[in-house]
């Protein structure tokens, strides 16, 4: 004969005991692990925030406060070193919303030698012309092939692509714009502040930029081979590196407020010669800088100043 018996009433409260207990849980872990994903989302959204704050202050997220502070720090290089102090800013974003939580960074104060920054443009704009050179000549260009004529002509509108963006083929007009490309950031402050000095007329906000420059005739551009201009140096010779009265990046100056010694950025030194007022590039065109220089060295109306290392 079969066992019909049910569960017993006790049997059944413990049986849904048990499920209850079991679905409480469940639930609760799930709710919890919705609360920890959502808040790592959150947390996530607001670092994100937070960092593109401290990058970019003036664009920040109405949500993040930045806070900055000037701060030192003191780095030991070893036991018995001296100490190096660090300056610069102490920066911390810190979110409205989550006030527990924050990011912070900071951003040391580097000093750049202005004498080394001043000689790295004459120096730089020297690797340009050598690495122009190699590549022409792996194009097969010869030494008495014409720069602007035929192929040359081709190589080299490809080459001012590449730096550039550009497809410019005149890479003597357009030199400012590929020294920009290829080095940008070139300001020389504490030149700038001398000019101001010197000269009434200079606004240093304006007439910011310092550039290699070439002024050629078209005429001279027509002749120039790539023996002349790379292999006997004529890329030195014709260089003019000045501070000009363009302040956009890559725009070749009309008048010269201030120009290297290139006869000086191998030594100790660079001396920059200022004029008393601003002088016309066209008194530069088809002139080589060692004429020209001669005919202003010992010229009361430039003044000279020198930056060491």
């Amino acid at each position: 004969m079969k066992n019909t018996k049910g569960m017993t009433l006790i049997e059944v409260i413990i049986s849904l005991l048990i499920i209850s207990t079991a679905s409480l849980i469940i639930v609760v872990g799930f709710v919890t692990a919705l609360n920890l994903f959502t808040d790592s989302n959150h947390y996530k959204d607001v670092t994100n925030k937070q960092q593109k704050a401290l990058v970019d202050e003036e664009n920040k997220d109405t949500d993040i406060d930045v806070d900055d502070t000037l701060a030192n720090y003191s780095i030991t290089v070893n036991e018995s070193g001296n100490p190096i102090i660090v300056n610069g800013t102490y920066k911390k974003a810190t979110s409205k919303t989550y006030k527990d939580v924050n990011l912070s960074n900071f951003i040391p104060k580097i000093q750049i030698n202005e004498a080394v920054k001043g000689r790295n443009i004459y120096k730089n704009y020297c690797t340009i012309m050598e690495n122009f050179s190699t590549y022409l000549k792996q194009k097969g260009v010869a030494s008495n092939d014409k720069l602007f004529e035929g192929k040359t002509n081709g190589y080299i509108k490809e080459w001012m692509t590449q730096k550039t963006g550009e497809n410019k083929s005149d890479f003597i007009t357009n030199l400012p714009k590929l020294y920009a490309s290829i080095y940008p950031d070139i300001e020389l402050d504490s030149l700038l502040d001398v000019i101001e000095e010197h000269n009434s007329n200079f606004e240093k906000t304006k007439y910011k930029y310092i550039t290699p420059c070439m002024y050629m005739s078209d005429e001279k551009r027509k002749s120039l081979t790539f023996k002349e201009f790379f292999e006997d140096g004529g890329y030195k010779k014709y260089v003019y590196i000045l501070a000009g009265d363009k302040a956009k990046k890559g725009d070749r100056p009309t008048d010269i407020w201030a120009l290297l010694d290139n006869t000086s950025v191998n030594n100790n030194q660079d001396t920059w010669l200022i004029p008393e007022s601003e002088v016309s590039t066209k008194n530069i065109y088809d002139v080589t800088y060692q004429k020209y220089y001669t005919s202003i060295i010992n010229d009361s109306r430039w003044e000279h100043y020198t930056t060491s290392k």
